[in-house]
């Protein structure tokens, strides 16, 4: 299933795809919308984030071809100022295949994952240190019958965000997951680096590189993308953003599109 930095990060997390910053106000939400990385920053004590979108995704190899809409959700609530605990599910799923004469079509919901994210460090521009966060994911086998996933599988990502000046930075997140499929319980790691700068006080754009899956063919195999994301503040507690990514080699989606929300209570 994920800039977005107050200002001691300077734009810090611009890098992570779909934030966007402001001049105005260092409290200014960021949202984790729009890519697979997630920022090192978190909501702030009580505050709830609901970040809400719709997400298009391509895929043909041979013959055969897929469509799939999901409706991505995440709740994001803070406890203290460097804790927030997270839900976070792709919700309604309808999917098509089809390419071999006899089309399929299954709709239903995605699988849930609860998740808590903790910043142990803000970033320091004069010592050239990182904003850094950790982030513990748990996906749950609680989606309906043709998209319900085998057993929970856990993940752990380290963010980690450089700015280069007052106006763009640089984000790096690696990651492991302890996945499962028909064949049982295997490892898989997972990479992302992204680039991202501010065009003025409200609008950012991001590029980024993303291993979401890094494993085997027999489970799957890499599944890397390229994406590009822009992001909008419609006032310090709101954002809209969309963005595109690309496949890039066998095992990942042709193509995909996303837009969304993110508004902070």
């Amino acid at each position: 299933m994920q800039g977005r930095f107050t200002a001691l990060t300077v734009i810090a997390v611009c890098c992570a795809a779909g934030s966007a910053w402001s001049a105005e106000s260092v409290e200014a939400l960021v949202s984790d919308r729009g890519g697979m990385l997630v920022s090192s920053t978190t909501v702030g004590d009580g505050r709830l984030h609901i970040e809400a979108g719709v997400n298009f995704e391509q895929d043909r190899r041979g013959i055969l071809k897929s469509r799939a809409w999901t409706t991505p959700v995440a709740l994001r609530y803070g406890i203290g100022d460097d804790l927030e605990l997270r839900l976070e599910s792709d919700a309604y799923t309808r999917q098509r295949e089809g390419g071999t004469g006899a089309a399929g079509k299954q709709s239903g919901y995605a699988d849930a994952a609860l998740g808590i994210k903790w910043r142990d460090r803000n970033a320091d521009a004069a010592k050239g240190t990182a904003a850094t966060a950790w982030w513990l994911s748990v996906e749950l086998p609680s989606g309906s019958r043709d998209f319900k996933g085998d057993g929970t599988r856990p993940a752990l990502y380290r963010v980690m965000e450089w700015a280069l000046s007052e106006d763009d930075g640089v984000a790096l997140m690696p990651g492991i997951k302890y996945d499962r499929d028909v064949d049982g319980y295997f490892w898989s790691g997972a990479l992302a680096g992204s680039y991202a700068r501010r065009l003025n006080d409200r609008l950012g754009v991001a590029v980024a590189l993303e291993g979401k899956q890094l494993a085997g063919p027999r489970h799957g195999g890499n599944v890397v993308s390229t994406t590009a994301s822009l992001a909008y503040l419609l006032d310090k507690d709101s954002q809209i953003d969309t963005g595109v990514s690309f496949g890039l080699n066998e095992h990942s989606p042709d193509f995909a599109w996303t837009a969304g929300l993110s508004v902070r209570f």
